[in-house]
């Protein structure tokens, strides 16, 4: 019976080892993905993106407002994701908030935001934008 729950163990010690790595390579995929979308939207080069590219293709079924909405609706996700990834890493190896320059009244005022623009936008255009902001 103790080889039975050695072996179990084990096999789990493995697959959380298997399963933290895939996590810290997807966290750094998505993290550089993001940080390059948003270099390029704050550079004014957001259509060179695939996000970018997706807006263009729907941008004449919404009103320009609201496509101006939406992109500013990405920025701000964007922001607030790259803050939250920043800090999950920074929290592992036993920094504070303080430490990403950022307080917690900024990033509530993002939420705020981005609360706003979700009103703004509606439920079509919120559908619309799902696959950029999952």
């Amino acid at each position: 019976m103790s080889a039975a729950i050695v072996l179990y163990v084990s096999g789990l010690v493995i697959m959380f080892s298997y399963g933290e790595k895939r996590i810290y390579r997807w966290m750094d995929h998505s993290l550089s993905i993001d940080v390059q979308t948003l270099s390029a939207i704050k550079a004014g080069n957001f259509t060179s993106t695939k996000a970018g590219k997706y807006l263009l293709d729907i941008q004449d079924r919404f009103k320009p407002e609201c496509v101006f909405d939406m992109i500013c609706y990405v920025r701000v996700s964007l922001e607030l994701r790259i803050e939250k990834q920043s800090h999950m890493l920074l929290c592992q190896t036993g920094f504070d908030w303080e430490a990403t320059g950022k307080s917690p009244e900024e990033h509530q005022a993002k939420e705020r935001e981005l609360k706003a623009l979700r009103k703004r936008i509606g439920k079509t255009g919120m559908g619309v934008l799902a696959p950029l902001i999952i």
